[in-house]
């Protein structure tokens, strides 16, 4: 049955009054922490090893530098068909959808996508009889969120190497530049082969920045990330985010960032990036930045941070790009069309999983689709 709505309705009244209590204890907070921000001084650089690190003058801010008239941008997103145990065989798909737009004299655009059948390295795990089976179990999500992550930058990094060096280029992707997954567990081992292949392609892309005008960055969209809340409260209370206090993001906490300004730079903490198979270049800074009325977290590698010249023009071009996009000037329109070259729709789902069981079924090899997959797609009433 569709949801009913007429039953939400006075639960969602109910709601409404202690949203707007924890809405407006957040403000309150965020803007007791500005005050603590400004008030900090010198008291930043005694920041905690595990804390995010500032790397410039709290108090200064960057406003929007000048676009080049003529730039390329690159951009990569993922979609997946991830593991269903009542399919005929384990496996799953990644789907990256590629981007490339060209502005200027001679304005290009190349769109497209690149899929990816992967088996299930964690076949053998445990798993949950009554999950969901378009819900992985928390190991196999690991798995597919850092085989996505790898296979988004792998093709960003083909694309960047095949284009000529004439143009300032930009390579976007929607996530962090810190490998990670949100199901990852400090206990579960570390896959690191995905994490070579991953720092792999950043060090490449960073010996390209060598030959040509060129940086990467990572934009979050509303980000959720406390670090610099954290760190503030650290500092000057002596405890990090949460009780008694309200949680407040970064995101309000620069709230008050003019329409095109960023932040200065802050050091990005992750347990990822104290790894070996990471070398300095590869360590991830990061800023804030108010695009379209929302605060992004805009990621970029050591190479661009430590480059004056190179950030601002990282800044001038995602700017541009959340400009140009006129149905949401807060989102780069190039990583916009790579999330739609990237969406795997039912009917690419249905497709997929029939072509593999034909396919299996013409070579002899055994395999079925359970009866709750059956079911589920022969509704009898």
């Amino acid at each position: 049955m569709p949801l009913d709505f007429s039953q939400l309705a006075s639960q969602i009244e109910a709601y409404v009054p202690r949203f707007t209590r924890e809405a407006d204890a957040a403000t309150t907070e965020a803007a007791r922490l500005r005050d603590l921000m400004a008030a900090l001084g010198d008291g930043w650089h005694t920041a905690p090893e595990d804390r995010a690190a500032l790397m410039g003058d709290p108090a200064v801010t960057h406003p929007a530098p000048a676009c080049p008239a003529s730039y390329r941008v690159f951009a990569t997103d993922g979609s997946q068909i991830a593991v269903d145990r009542h399919q005929v065989a384990t496996c799953y798909v990644i789907n990256v959808g590629t981007v490339m737009i060209q502005y200027g004299a001679d304005p290009d655009a190349q769109l497209g996508s690149v899929a990816h059948l992967l088996p299930d390295h964690d076949a053998d795990s445990a798993d949950d009889d009554n999950g969901d089976p378009e819900a992985p179990s928390p190991s196999r999500q690991t798995s597919l969120e850092l085989e996505r992550a790898a296979a988004e930058l792998s093709s960003l990094r083909a694309l960047v190497e095949a284009s000529p060096p004439d143009l300032f280029t930009l390579a976007l992707i929607d996530n962090s530049l810190v490998l990670w997954s949100q199901t990852m567990n400090a206990e579960k081992a570390i896959d690191h082969d995905i994490v070579q292949r991953y720092v792999a392609d950043l060090a490449a892309l960073a010996g390209l920045a060598r030959t040509r005008p060129f940086a990467i960055a990572g934009y979050l969209s509303n980000p959720s990330s406390p670090w610099v809340a954290d760190l503030v409260r650290t500092l000057q209370d002596g405890k990090p985010n949460g009780a008694p206090h309200p949680v407040v993001y970064d995101r309000d906490l620069f709230a008050e960032l003019a329409d095109g300004d960023r932040t200065e730079r802050f050091e990005r903490k992750a347990r990822m990036l104290e790894l070996p198979e990471y070398p300095s270049e590869c360590w991830v800074d990061f800023c804030y930045l108010r695009a379209g009325g929302e605060i992004a977290r805009v990621e970029v590698p050591r190479w661009v941070s430590g480059d004056p010249e190179l950030l601002d023009l990282t800044h001038a071009v995602i700017l541009d790009q959340c400009r140009r996009n006129q149905g949401n000037p807060a989102y780069p329109v190039a990583l916009m069309e790579a999330h739609e070259q990237a969406v795997v729709s039912d009917s690419d789902r249905r497709g997929f999983w029939w072509l593999l069981t034909d396919r299996l079924e013409a070579t002899g090899v055994a395999g079925s689709v359970s009866a709750k997959s059956r079911t589920k797609r022969t509704p009898w009433t």
